[in-house]
């Protein structure tokens, strides 16, 4: 014959302590997960924007040119809040070892934008020529 005993007060206490203690903590890591993904996305942005202007600039080749900062505007939605930011990009191009002229031109895009953590910049560089 098989005896069932019901817990007792003790042990069911015990077990909703350490229940609601890691749930805290995890609900502290699902907190700061949230907050990494945002901070994530602004740097997808501002890589997709930097590649995108990259590939203009090679495009042109031999006429790559210097562009001042141009502000870039994108609006999102997470989790049912849309949000705006602001990217700013600027290219720097400057003209490779000259033997017999310039062969090629180093083409460096920047990308700044600004969040609730600081001013962050990413920097894409490639060369453009013949």
């Amino acid at each position: 014959m098989v005896k069932t005993r019901a817990f007792s007060m003790l042990e069911t206490l015990l077990a909703s302590i350490l229940f609601s203690t890691v749930m805290t903590f995890m609900m502290a890591v699902w907190v700061t997960h949230a907050k990494a993904i945002d901070k994530s996305q602004d740097q997808q942005v501002a890589g997709a924007l930097a590649q995108r202007i990259m590939e203009m600039q090679r495009a042109r080749g031999f006429q790559a040119t210097n562009v001042t900062s141009q502000s870039f505007q994108i609006e999102r939605t997470m989790r049912g809040v849309t949000q705006e930011a602001t990217f700013w990009y600027s290219v720097y191009v400057n003209d490779g070892p000259s033997v017999n002229g310039p062969t090629y031109k180093n083409v460096l895009v920047r990308v700044a934008w600004e969040d609730q953590t600081g001013n962050h910049t990413l920097d894409v560089e490639s060369n453009a020529g013949w």
